[in-house]
């Protein structure tokens, strides 16, 4: 059997003990990326080695394969690399403003290190300091909102328990809502962090700044979630977190920046075409047209924007609507 296999096999057989509900074949096989007939020569040589292999059919019928923990725990192993993931995690979530969550990964790291063996310790601590001397992440200047890990906290609260929170609300008007009920479906964090809420009997969910919330407290009040409502499909509405009415998008790069740019993902229903003069043509529809310019000065006069052909110009409308305005609500406002 090759490294390769022995690897796959043991990878195996930490996802069947970690899987409460077992895998399929065909989970198997979509996992390794490997045809059916394989996925069960696979497990039949896990079944060689770990005769406790034990399969059970679910609701549909379908075979579940399964490992007991006590099989599974031994081949657990960590490596410097791990520990090193883990800290560039915590230091991007500090950096991004998530102090509570950056926390929770540098405690999870320490609990970690405590259930490794003297001899694990010994093999990682070398690696990982060197690892560590070795690599870093680039600061985001600029200024951080703060975020109060309280109100956080009940806002976490209120989205897995479906509960409304109260608060007062400081729209874009500078007008502020006391007392406002908002229903709460999810966070985003881009250079400031965004609540997505739906205002009780309001329409639709929307997203509103943080800072722009104050007197957060989690109420006994139940709402019912819209079925319908994806965050992944919400935020793709936007480059960035802005959300406006989505717009098909056409960039151009010029040859000499046509390499660097076709490695970026600029948004996830983008397509890219080769010009004939070399250059790369980008094409997406998403809202966001001041975090697009703001991200275009980036690449200087390497980039010229073909659609929407006024671009600019509706970037200079909300420039200025923005500016003359109290930062507050982006979009709910009555």
């Amino acid at each position: 059997m090759s490294y390769s296999n022995a690897e796959k096999l043991i990878e195996l057989c930490i996802a069947l003990g970690q899987s409460k509900m077992g895998m399929t074949i065909s989970e198997i096989a979509e996992r390794f990326h490997v045809t059916r007939r394989t996925a069960e020569r696979m497990r039949d040589a896990l079944e060689r080695l770990f005769p406790s292999l034990a399969c059970k059919r679910d609701h549909e019928g379908l075979k579940r394969w399964f490992l007991p923990d006590d099989v599974v725990q031994p081949l657990v192993r960590f490596d410097a690399a791990d520990f090193a993931a883990l800290k560039a995690s915590e230091d991007m979530l500090r950096r991004a403003n998530r102090s509570e969550d950056a926390s929770r990964i540098s405690q999870l790291g320490e609990k970690l290190r405590t259930a490794l063996s003297s001899r694990a310790k010994s093999r990682i601590e070398p690696d990982l300091e060197a690892l560590m001397q070795s690599e870093g992440i680039a600061l985001r200047p600029g200024p951080v909102v703060r975020i109060d890990p309280v109100a956080l906290d009940n806002i976490r609260t209120a989205i897995l328990s479906s509960r409304r929170i109260r608060c007062d609300l400081r729209l874009q008007s500078g007008r502020t809502i006391e007392d406002a009920r908002l229903e709460p479906y999810g966070l985003l964090y881009g250079l400031r962090p965004y609540l997505l809420a739906a205002r009780a009997g309001g329409s639709g969910v929307k997203q509103y700044r943080l800072q722009s919330i104050s007197g957060i407290a989690l109420t006994d009040d139940a709402f019912e979630r819209d079925p319908g409502f994806d965050i992944v499909t919400f935020s793709r509405g936007a480059f960035g977190v802005f959300q406006e009415e989505p717009v098909d998008v056409e960039w151009h790069f010029r040859p000499e920046a046509a390499a660097e740019a076709a490695d970026y993902v600029f948004h996830p229903s983008q397509e890219l075409e080769r010009s004939a003069d070399g250059g790369l043509r980008v094409r997406f529809r998403a809202g966001g047209l001041l975090e697009m310019a703001w991200h275009l000065a980036t690449w200087g006069n390497a980039v010229t924007v073909i659609q929407p052909e006024d671009f600019w110009q509706r970037v200079h409308e909300i420039q200025v609507g923005r500016w003359t305005a109290v930062p507050g609500e982006t979009d709910g406002e009555p």
